[in-house]
């Protein structure tokens, strides 16, 4: 039996934060937000943007994350990579590319790096 992600419920955290906008969203409606402040009822300012913070938890228990891995048929390269998305580098157990040839192996991000000290040197 496969677990589907979309029928798992919230964690608190983000039950949190799903309830505070809506608290927000009725004294709009209600016309009582004069008093309320966007930030401190479930909402990020982030360069004169307002964003929804989802949680601040983690996603998933870090000894179920460590088994994520990929069977990209391209370069990992994207966020179609589950372990890209997952904040998480190719793996020997990813199917493809095995941590070895893809954009999302270690020895890649670690080169990217490096060039990018190296062009952010250039420009001092």
């Amino acid at each position: 039996m496969a677990v589907q992600p979309q029928k798992l419920p919230p964690t608190n955290a983000a039950a949190k934060f799903h309830s505070t906008r809506i608290y927000l969203q009725v004294q709009e409606w209600k016309h009582l937000r004069e008093t309320l402040s966007l930030t401190a009822w479930g909402w990020e300012l982030m360069d004169n943007t307002l964003f929804p913070p989802y949680t601040t938890k983690a996603v998933a228990p870090d000894d179920l994350l460590c088994i994520i891995k990929c069977n990209c048929k391209t370069d990992c390269s994207t966020d179609r990579c589950s372990c890209r998305r997952h904040g998480r580098v190719c793996s020997a157990a990813c199917g493809e590319c095995r941590g070895e040839c893809c954009m999302n192996s270690i020895v890649n991000l670690e080169k990217e790096s490096f060039e990018n000290a190296s062009d952010n040197e250039s420009d001092c």
